[in-house]
């Protein structure tokens, strides 16, 4: 529909900057940057929860909310910027946004686990599963441990992120899990406690000085207040498996800065990758339903 498709055009505007600013920023380690991007976000929904006089709620309100709250902070939230930012600091902007795509893949693998594959969400999977390989492949034959681990982090931040997704929606409580303010305040202002927690106990303080640019840093927190809205409001109103089909928009949105000011560049082999990923992608955003019971079957852990 006409609708959808504004949707996702609006979603690739506010996407297509994130991998190319986590990687021009420089010199603030990854749990330092992650909190203070989450930090601005929440400051600015406060902002906008204030001047629009309506109650702000930081903490969740119920045992269910807290629980929701808690997960959806940390596998949606923490653990996938986190490593995105310590990936990225590794491998080129195009390769994470690339493999962050992965995230439809591990939604229908671990929906699969429980309710079976379709053939075409199975031929889907295989194309790209191999695409992933090909366009990682100058990494994998030519990059050293320090590139590898770079990857691996990137893919764990992917199937954190599917994760999220089918515990969000197996929940299914609309105070909790929608991309209204009221619901995203109490997840932010957690993760960003999180963050900030973590970064004094596993890393050092980063020097003002040696940070640039501020710029980048500021836009970064606005950009994911409004990505994670549209993200769980999507989960919210159309299920699991259309909320992972918004990472087909994440190898576009990386390729296209990536390209054009960071001077990133990919052989023929990278690019029979890619084209193999948005092929699969599609197909996967073109099945409907493509596991019966999506969420019914899954267990929380």
């Amino acid at each position: 529909s006409v609708g959808r498709l504004m949707f996702y055009l609006a979603t690739l505007a506010v996407w297509s900057w994130v991998f190319f600013l986590v990687k021009v920023i420089d010199g603030v380690p990854a749990f330092w940057l992650t909190g203070i991007k989450m930090g601005i976000s929440t400051l600015i929904f406060v902002l906008i929860q204030y001047s629009s006089s309506r109650p702000i709620r930081l903490l969740p309100t119920s045992k269910s909310s807290w629980k929701a709250t808690i997960l959806g902070s940390i596998f949606a939230c923490v653990l996938p910027c986190f490593l995105l930012i310590s990936g990225e600091q590794r491998i080129s902007s195009s390769l994470a946004g690339v493999i962050s795509g992965a995230v439809p893949f591990f939604t229908v693998i671990l929906t699969g686990i429980t309710g079976g594959f379709q053939v075409w969400t199975a031929a889907a999977l295989g194309i790209g599963l191999s695409g992933l390989m090909l366009f990682c492949s100058q990494a994998f034959l030519h990059g050293g441990s320090y590139e590898l681990v770079g990857i691996v982090a990137v893919i764990a931040k992917s199937l954190s992120m599917a994760l999220a997704i089918l515990m969000l929606e197996r929940m299914n409580n609309p105070e909790d899990s929608d991309g209204t303010i009221d619901a995203l305040l109490p997840k932010f202002v957690l993760s960003t406690l999180l963050c900030f927690v973590c970064a004094l106990v596993f890393e050092p303080i980063p020097d003002l000085s040696n940070v640039r640019p501020y710029w980048a840093i500021l836009v970064l927190g606005a950009q994911c207040g409004i990505g994670w809205a549209c993200f769980f409001k999507t989960i919210d109103q159309h299920g699991p498996i259309l909320a992972s089909t918004l990472y087909l928009l994440f190898p576009l949105a990386s390729l296209i800065p990536g390209m054009l000011w960071l001077n990133e560049s990919f052989d023929q082999t990278q690019w029979l990758g890619f084209a193999l990923v948005m092929i699969s992608l599609l197909i996967l955003h073109r099945i409907e339903n493509p596991v019966p019971t999506v969420a019914a079957n899954v267990q929380l852990p």
